[in-house]
């Protein structure tokens, strides 16, 4: 995206049009988005910043917040230097390891701007995002905790296995990503979930349907 740096009428007509089409595009707060593009906005020099306030007000995460190598993306040739390009993406997928730096268009194209690279990891919302596919389009036979049989010595059972059984992961391997943290909570405490608590299968027969991973996220 491209937002118009001058205030002339013209131009400022077109930003207060993109500022609306973003506001109305990212306001949907169950769908995904990514907004990237130069702004013309610098927080720091500029006193009107309607687009990143527009897009931090619907909810997305600024990823140049997250930038260590460089305070500019944009610097002419008397030395000014601006923050003027951006990555805003939904807070869902920035919840895992995110990686965001800028490197110069010198051999790549002839620009006055720095290159703004992300990395986002989206495994977790591929996994949701399938899960769900797959529900809709066959019948589900997950398991889900029996509330009539699990009792309070089975809930005892859970936390005293939890408290003697589940691993720290950041403290056993410093080097774990995230993402691979993530999903290994998810894999133990789904496992001693298994071994303590009563469990019942589901289908399509006045049953709800929940994945195990739903049941155990409810249950916590």
């Amino acid at each position: 995206m491209y937002a118009p740096a001058s205030a002339e009428p013209t131009e400022k007509l077109t930003k207060e049009k993109i500022v609306n089409y973003l506001r109305t595009l990212t306001s949907d707060d169950t769908k995904l988005n990514i907004v990237a593009g130069d702004f013309n906005e610098d927080p720091d020099h500029h006193t009107c910043t309607h687009i990143m306030d527009t897009l931090s007000g619907n909810g997305l995460y600024n990823m140049n917040q997250n930038l260590d190598n460089a305070n500019f993306t944009w610097r002419n040739t008397s030395g000014t230097m601006r923050m003027l390009d951006y990555i805003f993406v939904s807070n869902d997928m920035a919840a895992l390891e995110t990686n965001i730096q800028t490197i110069s268009a010198i051999n790549y194209f002839n620009s006055d701007h720095r290159i703004v690279l992300a990395r986002i990891e989206l495994d977790h919302i591929l996994v949701n995002t399938s899960r769900a596919r797959n529900r809709r389009h066959q019948h589900c036979t997950e398991k889900i905790i029996c509330n009539e049989k699990t009792k309070t010595t089975h809930w005892d059972l859970y936390k005293e296995t939890t408290a003697s059984e589940f691993v720290i992961l950041f403290e056993s391997n410093s080097r774990i990503t995230n993402q691979q943290a993530y999903l290994d909570t998810v894999s133990q405490l789904l496992n001693i979930a298994q071994e303590t608590l009563m469990w019942r299968k589901t289908g399509n027969r006045g049953h709800n349907r929940h994945t195990k991973t739903e049941t155990l996220i409810h249950k916590g």
